[in-house]
């Protein structure tokens, strides 16, 4: 998997910014090493079932979407939290040789592979490890799951200043 990651000079981060509704602040955000193993991650977590059985991952640019609304996230919270977060991706990113036995990386892991490691991680008999998986999770799928046409409109229709 080839991780890349938006630099501020294209524009591009800027424009995801926006469209989550947070300004570019000042400070750091999640490092790069940090947002490739949560690009994986979304793609995998938000994988679907294709034709024929085939695991498809996720839309590409709505990973790099989610991680860069966690990114925006992580860079408006203190600096304890930025450390916890690079921290819990490091373990994420290093656990499927203790949980699978896999001799790889979660983010160089084939897509069925790191499906496969994220449902397993799920149903660890270690809560700890579960909660790992639902720390990147739950975030993110704010990003998937709430990416309605609603949410495109700039400004929803509103019944005030409706006449009667």
């Amino acid at each position: 998997m080839t991780c890349s990651v938006p630099d501020g000079a294209s524009g591009e981060r800027t424009r995801a910014f926006d469209a989550v509704g947070r300004r570019s602040q000042p400070g750091r955000g999640l490092p790069p090493r940090t947002r490739c193993v949560v690009v994986a991650y979304a793609e995998a977590a938000f994988a679907r079932e294709g034709h024929g059985g085939t695991i498809v991952p996720a839309n590409t640019l709505l990973c790099e979407r989610a991680a860069t609304w966690l990114d925006a996230s992580v860079r408006s919270a203190a600096a304890g939290l930025r450390r916890d977060f690079a921290l819990l991706a490091l373990l994420l990113e290093f656990l499927p040789f203790v949980v699978m036995g896999a001799a790889s990386r979660m983010s160089r892991l084939p897509i069925g592979l790191r499906v496969r490691y994220l449902a397993t991680l799920k149903r660890n008999r270690i809560r700890l490890l579960s909660m790992l998986g639902m720390a990147f999770e739950i975030p993110m799928s704010i990003v998937f799951h709430g990416d309605g046409e609603e949410k495109a409109q700039p400004n929803p229709p509103s019944n005030h200043g409706r006449a009667r």
